[in-house]
């Protein structure tokens, strides 16, 4: 009992601070990759190209949108003391050509990684890229309402603003328009209008591609298991469908990539490939020291708080919090009654005729309270993680034909409180929360919501 009681404490300090370190890691992107046009080369390479990236750091992760065709990185360091990481690329499918590659670089023990797209890689080149430090690096941010829609039949759209004249590149191959312009507040916009007849007749055919290879997959696996012949040929053909397969969602997600950047600093890219129809999705894009300077001011948070459990319980309180980038939060919650009990009654025994010292009247009534205090962490402008703790208790009573209150010691718990949670702006300053809280080490469970003002 002992232990199990430790093993729920230990996970719960564990979500907190996967909360706090985990998404503020996510929230940061400082590194970019710039092509070095200059020291570009034609070598022979059969056919194939090479990405090379070079780095002041040997600990970058590189990842390719098209890793069934292209080699591991290996890594050396050149005569000027970079490292180089060299990425083999092969060209050509059975499909068709395959030029275009989305690199996701990662720079491991830190929280930095950024996505870069390159098109029309050519056969028999060499290409070098510089990963470098970004001193204003930019983000990304949904601004999309449910009621922004495209109302035009057979087309969906994607806005991006920004403060910064941009350079917003979509794939050649996407039927779209793109338009730009520029808002009386000062605003550069580009609006990326988008054919969706043909956008989707590529995710259908995908779609159905999928479901063929499925169908025979599970056909030939049923029959090899059931003592059926299954003929080479048959396998060859399963293994060609999946690689035609694998090189379709590839160009597809490729074409469904819209890259946005702006001068020395990184890229962001939008994917599209869950779209639809008559959808319009509006994003900002901010530099980040916007936003740091954002999160150095101090808000203030007043909200509303509900907590239930399934005992059931409900309760009800208000969290004050003032935070920056960390910050710091008091909650207080009660269900309205404090009952003081005449005695304590260990035995769970709700017979209404008796019991063993106490005849019940069958009247219930229930006392819960808690006071908290945490920290806070602010996430960009998506909102804030939080954890904290503190003392309350929820007590059961029971009462008897004498008058008597009785505390039944088998439902109430006193003690320690934890709790995390989330807030989430939802628009401007109207923030929504959701968070778990315990009483007594983990033997009371609550989950909570609320809503507030942000000022």
């Amino acid at each position: 009992m002992v232990k199990s009681r430790k093993k729920s404490i230990s996970v719960f300090i564990w979500l907190a601070a996967s909360f706090f370190f985990g998404l503020n890691a996510q929230a940061q992107n400082t590194i970019r990759v710039v092509e070095d046009t200059n020291h570009s080369e034609k070598v022979p390479l059969k056919g194939k190209a090479e990405a090379v990236f070079v780095s002041s750091t040997d600990n970058l992760f590189i990842e390719t949108s098209r890793p069934s065709l292209d080699s591991r990185p290996k890594v050396k360091k050149n005569a000027s003391g970079s490292w180089e990481y060299t990425i083999e690329l092969k060209l050509e499918t059975t499909e068709g050509p395959a030029r275009d590659r989305t690199f996701t670089i990662t720079q491991t023990g830190s929280a930095n990684k950024t996505n870069f797209r390159k098109g029309s890689f050519e056969a028999n080149t060499r290409y070098y890229f510089i990963v470098e430090t970004v001193k204003n690096p930019i983000y990304l941010v949904d601004n999309t309402q449910p009621t922004d829609v495209h109302l035009k039949n057979g087309e969906a759209a994607i806005e991006i603003n920004s403060m910064m004249d941009l350079s917003v590149n979509v794939n050649p191959s996407l039927a779209c328009q793109v338009k730009r312009s520029n808002t009386q507040a000062g605003y550069y916009s580009t609006t990326i209008i988008i054919d969706m007849k043909s956008y989707e007749m590529l995710r259908n055919d995908i779609q159905r591609q999928q479901i063929v290879y499925n169908d025979l997959n599970e056909s030939l696996l049923d029959r090899a298991e059931n003592g059926g012949n299954v003929k080479e040929e048959e396998w060859d053909a399963l293994e060609t469908m999946q690689r035609q397969l694998e090189e379709a969602s590839a160009r597809f997600s490729e074409l469904s990539v819209i890259t946005v950047s702006a001068e020395e600093s990184n890229d962001l890219l939008i994917s599209i490939e869950d779209l639809q129809v008559k959808q319009k999705r509006v994003y900002s894009v901010e530099l980040m020291s916007n936003w740091e300077g954002r999160s150095n001011r101090w808000r203030w948070l007043l909200m509303a708080d509900y907590a239930f459990s399934i005992a059931p319980q409900h309760s009800f309180g208000i969290t004050v919090a003032q935070v920056r980038k960390w910050g710091w939060y008091a909650t207080f919650m009660t269900n309205g009654r404090f009952i003081k009990t005449d005695r304590t009654y260990s035995n769970d025994n709700t017979s209404s005729s008796g019991g063993d010292h106490y005849l019940w009247n069958g009247e219930k009534s229930t006392t819960r309270w808690s006071a908290t205090l945490g920290g806070m962490l602010a996430l960009k402008d998506f909102g804030y993680v939080y954890a904290g703790a503190g003392y309350g208790a929820r007590k059961l009573v029971w009462y008897t034909q004498s008058g008597l209150s009785v505390g039944i010691e088998s439902n109430s718990y006193q003690g320690v409180v934890l709790e995390t949670g989330m807030i989430i702006n939802l628009k401007d300053n109207w923030p929504v929360s959701f968070g778990l809280s315990s009483i007594g080490l983990a033997k009371y469970y609550e989950m909570t919501i609320g809503i507030g003002f942000r000022f």
